[in-house]
């Protein structure tokens, strides 16, 4: 009887996480697309490549690096957003920086360089 227990507890801790479909990535990408070209941002200026999207019923997160395309590689940034579906459609409610940046253009200026 131990053992049978045992193995249901195991067995319940092994699920897998929900797979997140192709559509729900491809309109969390849009709706990021969407919140940049409203905001004025030139998109045809940069790469960006979509590093993580999780998606936790009508909220979803995802985790978005950009560089340049006449720059340098090198030097770009990460941003974290946050959107939240409505009416089928994923809208950007929040987006913030992550871990300041890549490279020597996201290097925070000192006090005194002011």
């Amino acid at each position: 009887m131990g053992m049978i227990l045992l193995l249901l507890v195991i067995a319940g801790g092994c699920k897998s996480q929900p797979k997140i479909s192709t559509n729900d990535e491809a309109a969390v990408r849009a709706g990021i697309q969407r919140h940049l070209s409203e905001s004025g941002v030139n998109v045809d200026a940069m790469n960006q490549q979509t590093k993580k999207i999780t998606i936790n019923g009508d909220q979803a997160l995802a985790d978005v690096d950009f560089r340049l395309k006449d720059g340098d590689q090198n030097i770009g940034m990460s941003v974290e957003y946050v959107l939240q579906r409505k009416n089928g459609q994923w809208d950007v409610v929040k987006s913030q920086p992550v871990g300041g940046g890549h490279g020597p253009a996201a290097a925070p200026s000192s006090p005194d360089s002011k």
